[in-house]
Parts: C-alpha cells; sequence; structure tokens
C-alpha cells in the first residue's frame, strides 16, 4: 500500500532566494506564522562585498523591520590557525551577531544553519541558534556557534539577513518549516 511508503517530510521548504547581484540584505517575510514552532534558513555560498564583515540576522514584528536595541547573542567563534577561540557577547545590541571576521577572498564563502524558536508565540521570546563555517579575513577555517534572542513578546512575522557593511554579492537562503 503506496500510503505506508510516503514520506512526512518533517522540513517543508517554505522560500528559496539566490542572490547573483549584489543587494544589501536578503528578507524573508512570507509564510513565518503560527504553522510551525521552529523555522530553518539554510544559508550557502554567501560571499561578502567588505572584508572582515560581520554577518547578522534581524526580526520583522507587525511587518516592520525591528532596529532597536532589543537583541541579544552571544557567539563562540573558533580558528584554524591555532589563534585563541573568541567568544563574544551582545547585548541590548541592534541585531543578532551570526558570523564575524568574514573574507573576501574569491575562493571564501560563508555556510550555515540558522534554527528560529517560537517566532509567532507571544508569551515568549523568539530564540535562535545558528552554527557557521566560512573563511576569516587572513585565509583560514573559520567557525562559529551563536544564541540569540529578541527581547520582546511580539510575535516575529519575517526574518532578515545582512552584513553589517557592504553587500551581499553572492549566495542561496532557504526557509523551511520544520
Amino acid at each position: 500500500d503506496y500510503s505506508y511508503l510516503k514520506s512526512d517530510p518533517t522540513h517543508v521548504l517554505l522560500a528559496t532566494t539566490t542572490v547573483s547581484s549584489a543587494v544589501a540584505q536578503v528578507d524573508f517575510t512570507s509564510n513565518i506564522d503560527s504553522t510551525y514552532d521552529i523555522y530553518m534558513v539554510d544559508i550557502v555560498g554567501v560571499h561578502p562585498s567588505v572584508d572582515s564583515a560581520q554577518f547578522d540576522m534581524r526580526f520583522f514584528q507587525g511587518g516592520t523591520i525591528v532596529t532597536s536595541s532589543i537583541y541579544d547573542s552571544a557567539t563562540d567563534n573558533y580558528r584554524s590557525n591555532n589563534t585563541a577561540h573568541n567568544m563574544t557577547g551582545l547585548q541590548n545590541y541592534d541585531k543578532i551577531r551570526l558570523a564575524v571576521d568574514v573574507d573576501t577572498n574569491g575562493s571564501s564563502t560563508t555556510n550555515g544553519r540558522v534554527m528560529i524558536y517560537n517566532a509567532s508565540n507571544t508569551t515568549y521570546n523568539t530564540h535562535v541558534l545558528s552554527q557557521f563555517t566560512t573563511q576569516g579575513q587572513g585565509d583560514y577555517a573559520f567557525g562559529g556557534n551563536c544564541t540569540g534572542r529578541i527581547e520582546s513578546t511580539t510575535a516575529v512575522d519575517g526574518f532578515r539577513f545582512l552584513f553589517d557593511s557592504g553587500n551581499i554579492e553572492t549566495g542561496t537562503f532557504k526557509l523551511y518549516g520544520v
């Protein structure tokens, strides 16, 4: 019976954005509602236009981007060049810092996954957990983990990804409901 063979997908692709020409940011502003408790964004082959750029994220609430200082994040970064890893904590900041010190070398890209929890919940803050790998400024492998939140119980209805300076030159962003 075919009904026993059908898969029940745990990850439903909701949207894909492919950047092939420089843009300031990538936004997801539809398909984010109470359908899923978890949203996941896979980020592949993202290349910045500016050396040593920081890769960040912001939320939309009520269709408006939130730029006020109500984000908290902590990032643990590690490098292949044996320098001490660093931890970055940002409290009451205007965005969540996902990855730091991204290189613009022609062969370098940033890749990772961001999990967003409780986006439409109005009782609890929306939280983020992410993992990234990239090439750091100075030509070394660089990875990091991040946890973050928006200190607000207003429903989140969109996500924005951007570098703190310059543009996103290339990359693919895939939004999933989990």
